[in-house]
């Protein structure tokens, strides 16, 4: 169990880092309005870029029940897989509509991983007997 929570830590944490730097990359180094200017704009995105990944993890922690971690992997492996395929666009020039994509996927992302974070504290509230 401590090996599959490392890796789980691991996996989301590079998969936020990758989006961030992605975010960041495009905003600072290589879009067509890049520079120091925009600090705030590339702080802006990559804070909303690393939040699904902050929220997946959160709901990973919550939960407590088998069902709740089998909803997990499921919608950890689609967040990471659309960020990984989103997100690399950011590394090379493009054109300035791109940066689109630092405030669509995250919102795509964000009612996948607001059911995970429910489902993950509905088992953990129905686990004790609360409910």
């Amino acid at each position: 169990m401590r090996v599959q929570r490392r890796l789980v830590a691991w996996t989301l944490s590079l998969s936020a880092a990758y989006g961030v730097a992605s975010a960041l990359t495009f905003n600072l180094l290589v879009g067509p309005f890049a520079g120091a200017e925009y600090i705030e704009e590339a702080v802006g995105s990559a804070c909303l870029v690393a939040l699904p990944y902050a929220l997946l993890y959160l709901a990973y922690r919550l939960g407590t029940h088998q069902v709740a971690f089998r909803v997990f992997v499921g919608s950890a492996i689609i967040v990471v897989t659309v960020g990984g395929l989103m997100y690399s666009g950011g590394f090379g020039p493009n054109d300035g509509e791109y940066a689109l994509v630092f405030i669509a996927t995250p919102l795509m992302q964000l009612p996948l991983v607001i059911l995970t974070l429910v489902v993950s504290m509905w088992k953990r509230r129905t686990n004790r007997g609360v409910a």
